[in-house]
């Protein structure tokens, strides 16, 4: 029999078979943006996902893909909107996640050669994106921290101190980027007791 789900799979199986007796199934994928059947795995080991033979090429595609619906999602004012009511296409308040911010940046960094646009809209809207993780930084002593809603989170540190460091290596030279992130690594070493185990005190919230 041929079954046809509601998310675009289709099935083929055979009818009733004995219960001493196995058999294989053998599943197919409809694709309707490209307009082609994928054959599914049966393998027992990649849970009947897609079977894909070139996997260097699928994996470009896909990333490319990917990287473009992430442009795509930055505001004018450099953070990424994921929230959004789709009855109106308007944004939904939530708390923003800082540490997503920063590792989805350093993301688009390190794809930056990824996709032939304009270098120039790219590059404007990494630095966007970097200077919204400035706008949310704080300095304390000789060190910063970066912080939402008045709550440090020293993982984000270092995850933004690799966007600037990314961002020097693949796009272009920037000595305060250099700054910026040594100064996010020092915050870092300032919450690190001999031991090596992060301070949990520096994760409270605090009055600016």
């Amino acid at each position: 029999t041929i079954e046809f789900e509601e998310d675009g799979a289709v099935n083929m199986r055979t009818e009733a078979a004995p219960e001493d007796y196995l058999y294989d199934e053998i599943g197919f994928f409809l694709d309707t943006k490209d307009n082609k059947v994928i054959k599914l795995a049966n393998d027992n080991i990649s849970f009947y996902g897609r079977e894909i033979t070139d996997v260097k090429d699928y994996s470009e595609k896909e990333v490319k893909y990917l990287v473009n619906y992430l442009y795509s999602l930055i505001d004018d004012e450099g953070y990424f909107i994921y929230n959004m009511n789709i009855s109106d296409d308007s944004e939904v308040s939530d708390v923003y996640n800082m540490l997503r911010h920063a590792g989805t940046t350093l993301s688009l960094i390190r794809n930056y050669d990824l996709i032939d646009d304009n270098n120039k809209i790219k590059k404007e809207k990494i630095r966007s994106l970097i200077k919204y993780i400035e706008d949310n930084t704080i300095d304390i002593n000789t060190f910063s921290f970066v912080a939402t809603d008045d709550e440090i989170n020293v993982g984000c540190n270092g995850l933004s101190a690799l966007c600037y460091l990314e961002y020097i290596s693949k796009i272009g030279n920037d000595r305060v980027y250099k700054l910026k992130a040594a100064k996010l690594l020092d915050g870092i070493l300032a919450c690190t007791s001999e031991n090596g185990i992060l301070d949990q005190l520096f994760y409270l919230t605090f009055a600016l």
